[in-house]
């Protein structure tokens, strides 16, 4: 689970006593009993194991069944307890048995709020759009996935054919480009033949399943490795986790100790950093993280603060982890309880003050985006898919919000508000603040032409850098957005969203290269939005540092073969040479040398970004513009002949 990849030769120096690389990081290089299982080790949280007593000795069934009264099957109790027995007997780095008591206890209090959260109050063992329409023919089941579009949240059922029936082919969650034995082996499915038109074998599909929802082939197989010790195990048979208690709860472990993201997981977050807006941040960013920002998620995110709170209370616990690793949930958890959504907070509530306006720049912010929040009715996550928790009523595709408007071109749905009636009259969305405030929201209704790609957001040509959010300039610590763009006005930024299907959108033009993960580093999704190579990572539009060592350039584009050239353009006469770069913006800014001729900016000629070798018009008079003349059409590469005094061009 580290983003870096190595194999056993390289990891044999280290049973040598090298020291360096890849010895010095930490859970890249184990060495195992070749009679025991091969099972990788957990990052470790630094902190030391004080005491023996296991969580199941203090967190009884009693208190169990009071969490959760209507919790179903896989999540039993003693699945629970067996879950973290097993896991803690084959690692050193143990779950919810580091630390202080206070400190066990805490961690342990977020993971029951979070899985509270995830599974639908520990009912839902499978994700309910992919597979809670099923049937069990001879002992095997069937799934029939679905579009939210289609899905009954009454009955559960998919209308319609689905996604696999007349002959439609599903490969969701399934990532041809990392292979085995990197990831479990995945195929494009076919619907069963009748009656089964429409179902696919559930043990075909790595869709999310357990206490955190595992999805995706590769996720599957790294579980399979740390809670079974053989690889094989979840790839032959994945329905394992929503079948079977201990992997049920297992899966979901797993996920807390070892998914690592920005170089943390779950657990240091809870243990070592006392955060829970870190373990959000790891689960769900993106969606939930800054916690006003998306839309999708107001009523969810305080719905999850709640169970929070109340296996907080359940452990006895006095006080509750910061909320600091996730912006914006503190604020979050001050409304919840001025709107009598967090009833099981109310103990954690002293010295909370109570909902204002500050000063400050970021409060400021905050406060406008709180105000724009939808007053639509409570979410109930009663849909708990990958990534990794969708709310019970699913987002509003593009063609429902305009089908509406041709009913109603005055009106919104309901639930969805006008950002601007007059020049966007079929723009509605749940938070009008989110639109063209320079941050994604890079799904239906605000990433559609409707509505202008977001405001122009989601892409880096077109998004604002004098907005709120900046583009990930001025973010105030908030990101990352990335950049999934839609408008197909803009080619070479332009993603197809019905080829380019990852589970994580903001991760796309963030600066850190997502290679072997997913389909991120391909041409349909434009080579993770230019991350993966060094010639394409745009510092001024990412949120992270391009060429993170963590997240390393995989530069996979064929079109580009060498380094980028300098800016800087040469003239020699016959008595000096003289070195000028050029930096020219599109509002008309004068490009000079220091020799004795300037170079005007005027509307003759244009050259683009994408093509900063090219000369175009009047070698004197040239207008330096974006690829669509955005407000970003700044810092533009050229080269052209610059005239000596004498009139007779020399050199370019």
């Amino acid at each position: 689970n580290h983003p870096q990849t190595i194999d056993d030769e390289e990891c044999k120096k280290c049973n040598l006593g090298q020291t360096f690389w890849p010895c010095d990081v930490d859970g890249l290089c184990f060495c195992w009993d070749p009679n025991a299982p091969r099972i990788p080790p957990a990052p470790s949280s630094g902190k030391a194991q004080l005491s023996n007593e296991r969580p199941c000795d203090y967190f009884t069934e009693e208190k169990y069944n009071q969490l959760a009264p209507t919790a179903q099957h896989p999540y039993t109790y003693q699945g629970l307890c067996d879950a973290i027995d097993d896991y803690n007997d084959g690692h050193a780095e143990k779950a919810f048995m580091m630390g202080t008591e206070e400190e066990r206890k805490a961690e342990f209090a977020a993971f029951l709020g979070h899985t509270l959260h995830e599974s639908d109050e520990w009912r839902a063992g499978r994700e309910y759009l992919i597979c809670a329409d099923n049937k069990i023919v001879d002992g095997e089941v069937y799934c029939k996935p679905c579009d939210a579009e289609s899905f009954d949240w009454e009955t559960f059922k998919c209308n319609g054919v689905g996604l696999v029936g007349d002959g439609l082919t599903y490969n969701g969650y399934c990532n041809y480009v990392i292979e085995p034995p990197l990831a479990c082996a995945c195929e494009e499915l076919q619907s069963e033949p009748a009656p089964l038109d429409g179902y696919v074998a559930a043990n075909k599909v790595f869709f999310g399943r357990g206490a955190i929802q595992t999805s995706w082939n590769y996720n599957y197989r790294s579980a399979s490795d740390a809670l079974t010790g053989d690889s094989s195990t979840f790839c032959e048979n994945p329905d394992l986790i929503a079948t079977t208690p201990k992997y049920a709860w297992g899966a979901g472990i797993f996920f807390w100790m070892e998914n690592l993201k920005e170089e943390t997981t779950c657990h240091i977050e809870a243990l070592k950093n006392h955060d829970f807006g870190g373990t959000l941040n790891n689960i769900n960013g993106g969606l939930e993280c800054p916690a006003y920002h998306g839309g999708w998620h107001g009523e969810a995110i305080k719905m999850r603060i709640n169970r929070y709170c109340k296996s907080s209370r359940a452990l006895g616990l006095e006080s509750i982890l910061s909320f600091d690793g996730c912006k914006g949930l503190f604020d979050s958890f001050v409304e919840c309880l001025g709107d009598g959504t967090c009833q099981e907070c109310k103990h954690y509530s002293d010295g909370v003050p109570p909902p204002t306006n500050t000063d400050s720049v970021e409060d400021e912010k905050l406060a406008l985006e709180s105000e724009a929040v939808s007053t639509t009715a409570e979410v109930a996550t009663q849909n708990p898919t990958s990534p990794p928790v969708a709310a019970s009523n699913p987002p509003v595709s593009e063609a429902e919000v305009v089908t509406s408007q041709a009913e109603s071109v005055s009106s919104c749905p309901s639930g969805l508000k006008h950002v601007d009636e007059v020049n966007l009259p079929d723009c509605c969305v749940p938070e009008p603040a989110y639109h063209g405030d320079g941050a994604c929201d890079p799904d239906a209704p605000y990433n559609t032409a409707a509505c202008n790609y977001d405001g122009g957001d989601c892409c880096k040509e077109s998004c604002n850098l004098d907005s709120i959010y900046g583009c990930g300039v001025e973010s105030f610590g908030y990101g990352p957005f990335g950049y999934f763009c839609q408008n197909p006005e803009l080619e070479d930024e332009f993603i197809d969203a019905n080829e380019c299907t990852v589970s994580d959108k903001t991760r796309i033009g963030d600066g850190r290269c997502d290679a072997g993960i997913e389909v991120y580093n391909t041409a349909a999704c434009n080579w993770d939005g230019g991350d993966c190579c060094e010639q394409t990572c745009d510092e001024r539009y990412s949120h992270f540092d391009c060429g993170d060592p963590a997240y390393p350039f995989d530069c996979q584009n064929p079109d580009l073969d060498t380094v980028a050239t300098t800016t800087t353009t040469t003239t020699t006469t016959m008595a000096t040479v003289t070195s000028t770069t050029t930096t020219t913006s599109a509002s008309g800014s004068v490009a000079s040398s220091t020799s004795a001729f300037v170079v005007e900016v005027t509307d003759d000629a244009t050259i683009s970004k994408s093509d900063p070798d090219s000369n175009f018009g009047l070698a004197i008079s040239l207008t330096v513009q974006g690829l669509s003349s955005g407000p970003n059409a700044i810092d533009s590469l050229m080269k052209f002949t610059i005239p000596p005094s004498n009139g007779t061009p020399l050199a370019s």
